[in-house]
């Protein structure tokens, strides 16, 4: 391929190429002369970059190949660097939706070490994103915390604020929300106001939450939390006496799960509740509403008298791969302890009782592995 050499071949390279992508330029000739090529992620996008600089259409065309094939969670990072470090133009817009798309979907496997090596607004790009995969806004605020405290020490203590601005405040714990009160960076109005249109947004009083300024032009929006129960089907499961008669506790059960599954629903996934309570005259006969072989996870709720059948069809699930969590927490509603040892291996994520419910999010506990 000798006819892909610019012919100008007295120009000084280091006046057209970048002094990152040097290194590679050796790359560079020997598949100019031999038209070997091995393409790994520490390469493929300064070579992209010289064979774009130089006009090496063959090498390009490789190269753009080679992004397609290697791009995954583990490469994204590097390549999304190197993309807005060494490339522009739409070529490097493509490559950086598509480095994105994929650092989204698998954020939740991404440490701080992982982002640092990402320009600043490249993160805070990713961290704006509605589809970022967050059990729970906390996540984010972690994250963002580790890579402040970086750039701080580095001494680029200016950039820190597009990365703050970048969290959700409004759908953090109640814990959290005082932890972003005691950074120096975030305006405390800002926060105030991302708490009271989160929750007017929870309650659908704003139909559609779009971003605003709030004070010091901070964005404090959309007041509305990430999806990360996106496409997933959830079976909300309590246990309750409907025949009772004036019996709070019924009541009670019924809002816990009501509430539960419009959570579920407010973040992107789809509720289907079920009564499991046990019925000894009727529970033999009994037939499940909710197909579990169409359920992604199940949450169960202060199950002090659940059906056996319903229990076993629960382990069955968590036996071929489904997740399960127990919420005790909710109120105080079991009417009895609920035996572990018993229920397992249902319970694969659990909250101590004392939780508040707010401060409760499944990040930790890995059922949706």
């Amino acid at each position: 391929a000798l006819e892909d050499i610019p012919a100008a071949s007295e120009t000084d390279l280091s006046n057209i190429l970048p002094e990152q992508v040097w290194p590679f330029f050796g790359e560079v000739l020997d598949f100019v002369y031999t038209e070997e090529l091995r393409l790994t992620n520490e390469n493929v996008v300064p070579l992209l970059r010289c064979a774009d600089a130089l006009q090496i259409r063959s090498l390009f065309v490789r190269c753009v190949g080679g992004v397609d094939t290697l791009l995954c969670a583990a490469s994204a990072p590097r390549i999304l660097g190197d993309s807005a470090l060494l490339l522009g133009g739409e070529l490097a817009d493509q490559i950086q939706r598509a480095a994105q798309d994929v650092m989204a979907e698998s954020f939740d496997t991404y440490s701080v070490e992982d982002l640092q090596r990402l320009p600043v607004p490249e993160i805070a790009r990713l961290l704006r994103r509605d589809d970022l995969s967050a059990m729970h806004e906390n996540e984010v605020f972690d994250i963002v915390f580790g890579l402040a405290e970086s750039l701080i020490h580095e001494g680029r203590g200016e950039e820190v604020v597009q990365l703050w601005q970048s969290v959700r405040f409004g759908a953090l714990s109640n814990s959290y929300f005082v932890r972003a009160a005691r950074v120096e960076a975030i305006p405390k109005m800002a926060l105030i106001w991302a708490k009271v249109l989160h929750r007017k947004s929870g309650n659908s009083m704003v139909p559609n939450p779009s971003a605003q300024l709030g004070a010091d032009d901070w964005p404090i929006g959309p007041p509305r939390p990430r999806k990360p129960f996106k496409d997933l089907v959830c079976a909300v499961m309590y246990s309750v006496d409907t025949d009772a008669r004036n019996d709070q506790d019924v009541e009670r059960n019924i809002t816990a799960a009501t509430l539960v599954a419009e959570e579920i629903e407010f973040l992107g996934g789809r509720a289907i509740l079920e009564n499991i309570f046990a019925r000894p005259a009727r529970d033999s006969a009994e037939t499940p509403i909710i197909n579990m072989d169409q359920v992604d996870v199940a949450f169960v709720l202060a199950p002090w008298t659940p059906s056996e059948k319903r229990i076993q069809t629960l382990i069955q699930f968590v036996d071929k791969g489904g997740g399960a969590v127990l919420l005790s927490f909710i109120g105080g509603l079991s009417k009895g302890t609920w035996l572990d040892r018993q229920y397992e291996p249902l319970v694969t994520g659990k909250v101590a009782d004392s939780t508040p419910y707010e401060d409760v999010y499944l990040a930790s506990q890995g059922f949706l592995d």
